[in-house]
């Protein structure tokens, strides 16, 4: 039999099976790209201090974590600006997006037998890889044109813009042929997402040491594909040749995938499996100790993360704060503050916004939690779970309280690292590093309420509509916009508030708001209680 026989109903399978999941994928990004060049422009276009003030942040080394090379940051444009400071925040979505539809195409659809029913008829073994590929090639060629279109439709030059989203596209592509190699190497669809996304992790902090190691990048950023982009010097100075860089990696990567896939057996992956106990060990009876047990691999990994990036960012206040002394005049213009006071303002705004971060990393954990005890019920092992004295309650409740321990975790841990790391001067009222560390630690929690209510989301999901649980990552995909981009694309401020994150007093650059904080907590406990009302209701499982 031809070995891509079928690939042609398996794509369009998985189009009637993803659609709204793919429909996603296809408009958010671009949508997003249009109302933050819209806002940028009128923002920044007719105010050449803000724009200089701006440049110079981009040269600080926070500015490079998140910015990149800054490419044009001596005479900062709108369109150098969006090529710096966009860039990362349209790749990484749209490479874990294409990589995690590549894996639960091939990878996931063995893992759970679909595919092995389907082969026994006329379908090739390469049908379905060949299919994920496919169809990741297409988002990705559809969020290129998108956004390229975009860029031309708002002002900006159309061949920057279009090498720059094509640049975009290339990243997103070759992130999903990591994916398909990933998955041949591996059983299980969670460890090939987990091997994976390690992988966008470590082409972060390449790009991210690379580019602080020397301006406009050093050979370690050439190793990140996350850096390829920024490379094509769009809007300042443009060469096209680093898009080679991504055909050239990613008809590699596809073709070992292909030729990995033609020797192993299905649902076998290439590298052995670890041999597990015999019996299980006595510390799993409980359903907190399985939670626990499954999640760990995805706390220690977002643990890792939230503590690299505040280990990171501590110490560069000093050099934040060197910028914002060079350009005085500027900062006491924009801020209306002394240097010292508009040095101290800026750093700790800068500390709320990484304080976000850890928080979107939480509510993530919390969405996956609720997320795997879905895919147990779809399995059937959750079945074999509640068949032993074990109460519905008891069973949702050992995962809700992992989904939302883990965010105190992050938060606490990771303020705490950076504030222990941040140089005198940056730190208040404390007379010491530790003294601020454990008062920044505690400052942290006021933005648990806004994880919460994703997870809240979730576990309501769960319990009512298990089936629509997939909108809860729309919830933290509107945190996510409203967070980062709420105030920039001049949202309305209900809708801001509405997503949590705009609610809440962004300490320590802000005074303590104790309603905000207290409503959003009702709010996290109603939907909570909602969705065990709900567990308690419905059949298990729910199909």
């Amino acid at each position: 039999m031809n070995a891509l026989a079928g690939t042609w109903a398996l794509f369009r399978a998985g189009l009637k099976r993803d659609k709204a999941r793919l429909a996603t994928w296809a408009v958010a990004i671009p949508l997003t790209h249009w109302g933050v060049a819209v806002a940028l422009r009128s923002v920044f276009s007719d105010d050449p201090a803000s724009m200089a003030a701006r440049g110079a942040i981009m040269e600080t080394p926070t500015g490079v974590i998140f910015g990149g090379p800054g490419y044009g940051s001596d005479h900062y444009t709108v369109a150098a600006m969006i090529s710096n400071e966009m860039t990362l925040y349209y790749e990484l979505p749209l490479a874990i997006g294409l990589l995690l539809l590549v894996t639960r195409a091939t990878r996931g659809d063995e893992e759970s037998g679909r595919f092995e029913l389907i082969g026994a008829a006329s379908v090739g073994r390469l049908a379905a890889l060949t299919s994920g590929l496919v169809t990741a090639l297409l988002l990705a060629v559809l969020n290129g044109a998108l956004l390229s279109a975009v860029g031309v439709a708002v002002g900006l030059d159309a061949a920057s813009s279009l090498a720059w989203a094509w640049g975009i596209a290339g990243c997103g592509f070759l992130f999903a042929a990591l994916g398909a190699l990933v998955a041949q190497l591996t059983s299980l669809e969670r460890s090939a997402n987990m091997a994976a996304l390690v992988a966008v992790g470590i082409a972060f902090m390449l790009r991210a040491i690379g580019d602080m190691q020397q301006q406009h990048g050093s050979w370690l950023s050439w190793l990140s594909p996350l850096a390829w982009t920024q490379q094509l010097r769009a809007y300042v100075e443009l060469r096209l040749w680093p898009l080679s860089l991504y055909l050239v990696v990613s008809a590699v990567l596809v073709t070992v995938a292909f030729a990995l896939a033609a020797r192993r057996d299905l649902g076998a992956g290439l590298l052995p499996d670890r041999l597990g106990r015999v019996t299980a060990p006595r510390s799993l009876a409980s359903p907190m100790a399985l939670a626990l047990r499954l999640l760990r691999t995805n706390v220690l990994v977002w643990l890792i993360t939230t503590l690299a990036l505040g280990a990171a960012c501590g110490p560069l206040m000093a050099q934040l704060g060197e910028y914002v002394r060079e350009n005085a005049e500027v900062y006491e213009k924009i801020f209306g503050l002394p240097t010292d006071a508009a040095d101290q303002l800026l750093a700790h705004s800068f500390m709320a916004y990484l304080l976000l971060f850890f928080t979107v990393f939480g509510a993530v954990v919390g969405v996956t939690a609720t997320g795997r005890l879905r895919a147990a019920e779809i399995q059937g092992t959750m079945e074999a779970q509640l068949a032993r004295p074990v109460s519905r309650y008891r069973l949702l409740g050992a995962w809700c309280t992992v989904g939302l321990a883990v965010p105190v975790l992050l938060l606490t841990l990771g303020a705490f690292t950076m504030g222990v790391l941040t140089p005198e001067g940056y730190w208040g009222d404390s007379s010491s590093a530790l003294t601020f560390g454990l008062h920044l630690a505690g400052q942290s929690l006021v933005y648990l309420p806004a994880a919460a209510i994703v997870t809240g989301v979730a576990v309501a999901l769960f319990g009512w509509a298990p089936k629509l649980i997939g909108v809860a990552w729309g919830s933290l995909g509107y945190v996510v916009l409203c967070g980062m981009f709420g105030q920039l694309l001049a949202l309305p401020d209900w809708a801001i508030k509405v997503s949590g994150v705009g609610a809440t007093p962004l300490l320590p650059s802000q005074p303590m708001q104790w309603p905000p904080v207290l409503i959003m907590s009702v709010i996290a406990a109603a939907l909570i209680v909602l969705g065990f009302i709900g567990f308690r209701r419905r059949d298990v499982p729910a199909n």
